[in-house]
């Protein structure tokens, strides 16, 4: 889809150029959408971890007078932050405060993160999404909320939804896994009792994302795969939905490529650095793109049963709802015969054409890629995260007005999303 076909609804306007007369031939266009980009500033490449301290210090030496110490996110082990908060203290760094996020983060963990992170001057994130959303979170709960933020005061749903009018300390997020795209969107999910839910603010982008690939290579499989799938859903999504823009577009249907090229290589072969290097520019990418533009059904459904079954992993969950979410919105397209579905299913054949890796594939052929890929990658099924048929009616409710599920291409009755998720139950086949 090229020219004004892929352009993203609205008025048709009849464009004859300067100086048509009659019988000149006119063009029928549809109108550019309005949008907003919002990416950071990006620093990526083999071994560019090594320039974390000094990216960090910058920070300190620009806000002289303000607070010098660091506050120092990471996961559940300190592989990487270790290296870098020694390289800190080298460089005359005083305090550097370690704090470990070994699960997704919630709103308890985020305010004893905020507390703990009092008077720091700048937050560093290196690890995989929980970490880098714990860090968006206090960034902006440090200078937002006075002297006791709350994180229910900014969190959509559940919380009172306050705008963020401040933006944070300076933070800085490196990924160590290939897949979430956290490092550049302006969203933060967090735990809210049986809900994830988001603090939402272009002030949560962070200040800087380091993204080195050499970081993944460690990875187990099953973070390869599952991380992996979460930025192949985040490229596939975006690109089909109906709140697509041509920037977002940019980075979509590129993220697309390398995930469909590279995903099954650094599953098979975690060394493959040219993979490794693919899948990270396919989660990055898939971060920039979902941030300008909207998810869909596979999101729509994943933020409601990360909250309803916090033990599945959110990676396996969009994993395993791909193949028949991708099935039910090709039918749902293909009956409801609008413009928009038209333009939907354009863009689906095109998707086709990317992953079977051949012109002229069909939508019908990419579902049995994305689900020999599915099993090809060991993704469960969801029962065995302890979802039941008995649990289907409650998930679809709250899925079905989700805010991923808006950026669907069409929307979906509560039969047709029962039905991916009775499917869904069970692995892939």
């Amino acid at each position: 889809e090229s020219g004004c076909a892929m352009l993203a609804s609205g008025p048709k306007m009849a464009r004859s150029g300067i100086g048509s007369g009659e019988g000149r031939p006119t063009v029928t266009c549809r109108a550019l959408p309005s949008f907003e980009f919002s990416p950071g500033r990006l620093v990526f490449g083999r071994n560019s971890v090594e320039r974390l301290p000094s990216l960090v210090t910058e920070y300190l030496e620009e806000n002289r007078g303000s607070s010098s110490s660091v506050f120092l996110v990471c996961g559940s082990t300190n592989r990487v932050s270790e290296p870098v908060a020694k390289a800190l203290r080298e460089k005359g760094v005083g305090r550097i405060e370690i704090f470990n996020v070994a699960k997704e983060p919630t709103v308890e963990l985020v305010r004893e993160a905020t507390k703990r992170a009092s008077g720091c001057g700048v937050v560093v994130s290196i690890g995989g999404g929980a970490a880098i959303d714990t860090g968006k979170a206090v960034s902006v709960l440090l200078t937002n909320g006075g002297e006791d933020p709350d994180p229910l005061d900014f969190l959509e749903v559940v919380g009172r939804g306050l705008p963020i009018e401040r933006p944070g300390v300076p933070y800085i997020a490196c990924p160590t896994t290939a897949g979430v795209g956290s490092e550049v969107t302006k969203n933060a999910v967090l735990g809210a009792g049986p809900q994830k839910v988001s603090m939402r603010s272009p002030f949560l982008i962070p200040s800087i994302a380091v993204v080195d690939p050499l970081l993944t290579v460690t990875c187990p499989k099953t973070t390869t795969a599952y991380t992996g799938l979460d930025a192949l859903v985040q490229c596939i999504e975006p690109y089909c939905t109906h709140l697509a823009t041509p920037l977002s577009d940019l980075y979509a249907r590129q993220g697309v490529v390398y995930g469909a090229r590279s995903l099954r290589a650094a599953f098979d072969d975690p060394e493959d650095l040219e993979a490794r290097d693919e899948m990270s520019l396919c989660g990055l990418f898939s971060g920039i793109a979902l941030a300008n533009s909207k998810l869909g059904s596979v999101h729509g459904f994943a933020g409601v049963l990360g909250g309803m079954f916090p033990k599945a992993p959110h990676g396996a969950i969009c994993g395993r709802l791909l193949p028949p979410c991708w099935r039910a919105n090709f039918e749902a397209c293909r009956s409801e015969g609008s413009a928009q579905s038209a333009r939907a299913l354009r863009r689906m054949e095109e998707v086709a054409e990317i992953l079977v890796g051949r012109q002229g594939a069909t939508v019908e052929e990419a579902h049995d890629w994305i689900t020999s890929l599915v099993v090809h990658l060991n993704v469960p099924g969801l029962s065995s995260y302890g979802m039941a048929a008995e649990d289907i009616p409650v998930a679809v409710e709250k899925s079905a007005g989700s805010s991923s599920m808006q950026g669907n291409p069409v929307k979906l009755s509560h039969e047709v999303l029962a039905g991916i998720l009775e499917e869904a139950l069970e692995p892939a086949r």
